[in-house]
């Protein structure tokens, strides 16, 4: 059984196609690294999973509970911890957890303390006296004491410190070692690359890449141009620039099937390992998309227009209704049919002529 699967999947705000048509497949005992872009369907795709949001098309199971299924199972077996996260709350950090823990038969209250206790932090302390770092540490720790089967974190890491974050990520991953499940979407690559075992990359709401980060590399040919030298395999679209060289020099990154149609010299090789930010870099910065033009809708002009004169024809209705009917009708003719006030009580009159 999977810890995670998804089948053509897809989630739609309004016009804007989020996540489409996305198929995946998550074993269990696994750490993965869900990477992309600001606004590639990261958050969408976690909330999904969560049923904090539901799907537009397609299904889907977390630890074998469909998505749809009205049950409350997975509350009890995935526990989620978002950037977003915050306590509103005038008690302290004990006080607050002695009633939590009761929702968890299977907390563990001596790794909880643990953690906070590593990390410095008071319990007595309530939560107004946190920073928004520490209120992260704290909510990663009662996931922690869960004991939970699956683990879903939301771009965690940018709120914590340098110690927290290499705190945390030992923990996860011996939690992984342990039989646990962990995705973790966030955009800071380098500081995941020792801890996970896959990486899930997402880009304009579809996987790309699937795959244990030991075998990124076979994924792609990694090329050098020394300045000054010029190869045509530099200006394919499907060749991309991942970054300067102290030489000079310039690196690129392609995939084996753009290599495969080319003769490259042994000089224009780079012997460098691809690495995992290679690869992010590779399917955020895509080349192909260059000139083509950017709609929510599709690649089609026409539907672009047609959700225009959609949206200008909304805004004259809602003028009309605001404008007129609220303002117009209600001072000089109350009484008439176009009237919201038609049939009920007005408002005194130093309110409705004002």
């Amino acid at each position: 059984m999977f810890a995670v699967e998804l089948n053509s999947a897809s989630k739609s705000f309004s016009f804007n196609q989020v996540i489409k048509d996305l198929s995946l497949s998550l074993e269990k005992g696994r750490f993965y690294a869900l990477l992309g872009q600001n606004g590639a369907g990261k958050s969408t795709l976690i909330k999904l999973l969560m049923r904090y949001s539901v799907l537009t098309s397609g299904s889907g199971r977390v630890l074998g509970v469909p998505l749809d299924e009205d049950s409350d199972r997975l509350g009890r077996m995935v526990a989620y911890v978002s950037e977003d996260i915050d306590y509103v709350l005038p008690i302290t950090i004990s006080e607050f957890f002695a009633f939590y823990r009761a929702l968890h038969p299977r907390w563990n209250q001596d790794e909880f303390d643990a953690n906070l206790k590593a990390l410095s932090i008071n319990p007595t302390k309530t939560f107004a006296e946190l920073s928004r770092g520490q209120k992260m540490q704290v909510a990663l720790s009662a996931a922690l004491a869960t004991r939970c089967e699956l683990l879903l974190l939301d771009e965690i890491t940018a709120v914590l410190d340098a110690f927290a974050r290499s705190h945390f990520l030992k923990i996860l991953r011996n939690r992984v070692d342990a039989g646990g499940t962990v995705l973790l979407s966030t955009n800071m690559v380098t500081e995941v690359h020792e801890f996970a075992t896959d990486v899930v990359l997402l880009a304009d709401g579809r996987t790309h890449l699937v795959a244990p980060v030991a075998e990124v590399g076979s994924h792609f040919r990694k090329l050098r141009q020394p300045k000054g030298v010029q190869h045509p395999i530099f200006a394919d679209p499907d060749c991309m620039e991942i970054g300067l060289n102290s030489d000079g020099s310039v690196s690129f990154i392609m995939n084996l099937e753009c290599a495969a149609r080319y003769t490259i010299s042994p000089e224009l090789l780079d012997r460098r390992k691809v690495t995992l930010s290679d690869a992010f870099i590779y399917y955020t910065k895509s080349r192909t998309s260059a000139g083509k033009p950017s709609c929510a809708l599709g690649s089609s002009p026409w539907a672009c227009r047609a959700a225009g004169w959609r949206l200008r024809w909304c805004m004259w209705q809602a003028c009309w209704d605001f404008t007129f009917r609220r303002i117009i009708f209600s001072k000089i003719c109350p009484g008439c049919w176009l009237s919201p006030y038609r049939g009920y009580a007005l408002p005194p009159r130093s309110i409705w002529l004002r």
